[in-house]
């Protein structure tokens, strides 16, 4: 949605991007009400439980990573690639992979209340301005 307030060449041109929402059902897109006074929309409960999950997946997914460096450097050395002797290698590996999956969610968990208590702060202050506004247009009725 473009708004323009004055003529050709005047910078009180204000630029708003709203994602379309979709109707479920029929795949429609349905507007997203202004007067809410919400930053985004509910998360669907199937996105909360995979949410939940993510610690799982991501020490999963950097133990694999970990495992995949080992590998990789054996073939760069162009050495067997499970050697008896070298075995306990690839374990180390994906420890240390698992454990940066680990801290990377407690920065993500950090982030995430981070973010939280900054949108109710804004939610708090958009309602006192609404608040304020409506004081303010009864005052001059």
């Amino acid at each position: 949605r473009l708004q323009s307030g004055g003529e050709y060449g005047q910078a009180s041109t204000s630029l708003t991007i709203e994602p379309p929402r979709r109707n479920r059902e029929t795949t429609e897109a349905v507007p997203i009400p202004s007067d809410t006074g919400q930053l985004t929309r509910p998360i669907p409960r199937q996105v909360t439980l995979f949410l939940q999950s993510t610690m799982v997946g991501r020490i999963l997914f950097w133990s694999g990573f970990g495992f995949a460096v080992r590998f990789w450097q054996m073939g760069i050395e162009m050495r067997p690639f499970f050697n008896k002797e070298s075995l306990w290698a690839y374990p180390a590996y994906m420890l240390g992979g698992g454990s940066f999956g680990y801290w990377l969610q407690g920065v993500d968990d950090k982030q995430t209340s981070i973010l939280n208590e900054r949108k109710s702060i804004l939610l708090e202050k958009r309602a006192r301005a609404a608040a304020r506004k409506e004081e303010e247009e009864a005052a001059k009725a």
